[in-house]
């Protein structure tokens, strides 16, 4: 059981069936989605810290308002502290996850960058939520990360900044995050999606090696709710 019992992950996902476009072939799309979903929902699932996977359906008309409501929605359960990831950053890990929760255990927000201006993670309180931190945000663009430092600033809450990573949203960004990856599942699936996409041209560490993995047993799952 998780020690953080008054927090939870809120994975904020277009789920298994995402839209991104890596390539002209729908059904390769919708596989790398799949296999960037289920690599995040590992590392949730390894941090032991109860979550729930929301695609925000039926919370909204737009990105804003269904996430603040999802957010909301698990404040009115009874958690005191959330923890906001999305899909399309595969260098997620489950020590992230911990590390913001214990950051929170002091009233602490921690926020994950992105390079492409954005925040592939946003750890806040109940007080921060009804405070106003996801007021006059410039969401889904490359201006939210310094948006959201600029409201902390007037809140004057205090903060704590994971390290930068990269989001995935097209092919590029997979290739770069392949070139700059240690050989791992999730590596070796969308190298493969990948060859299978751009062959002969793409050439990668990954197609030469010969990798057995085996799932580890690592106890029961956490508590996992869904709500759309």
């Amino acid at each position: 059981m998780s020690q953080f019992q008054n927090t939870c992950i809120l994975y904020f996902t277009t789920g298994n069936t995402g839209t991104k476009c890596f390539s002209f072939q729908k059904k390769k799309n919708i596989a790398i989605q799949k296999t960037l979903f289920a690599k995040t929902l590992s590392e949730i699932r390894q941090s032991g810290i109860a979550h729930v996977i929301s695609e925000g359906k039926g919370l909204g008309t737009n990105f804003e308002t269904r996430i603040k409501s999802a957010a909301d929605l698990l404040f009115r359960k009874g958690f005191q502290n959330i923890i906001i990831v999305g899909d399309d950053t595969p260098q997620l890990s489950a020590y992230k996850l911990l590390l913001a929760a214990k950051q929170l255990e002091q009233s602490i927000i921690s926020i994950g960058p992105s390079y492409d201006g954005g925040s592939y993670l946003i750890a806040l309180n109940k007080v921060h939520f009804e405070k106003g931190l996801f007021n006059n945000l410039d969401w889904q663009t490359d201006g939210f990360h310094q948006s959201l430092l600029a409201q902390i600033k007037i809140l004057d809450f205090s903060q704590s900044i994971l390290p930068m990573l990269s989001d995935i949203d097209h092919a590029g960004d997979l290739f770069d995050f392949l070139k700059q990856s240690s050989i791992g599942k999730t590596e070796i699936i969308l190298n493969n999606l990948l060859y299978r996409l751009f062959c002969p041209a793409f050439k990668s560490k990954f197609i030469e090696q010969v990798t057995i993995l085996t799932h580890r047993d690592r106890g029961p799952p956490p508590r996992s709710f869904h709500f759309s």
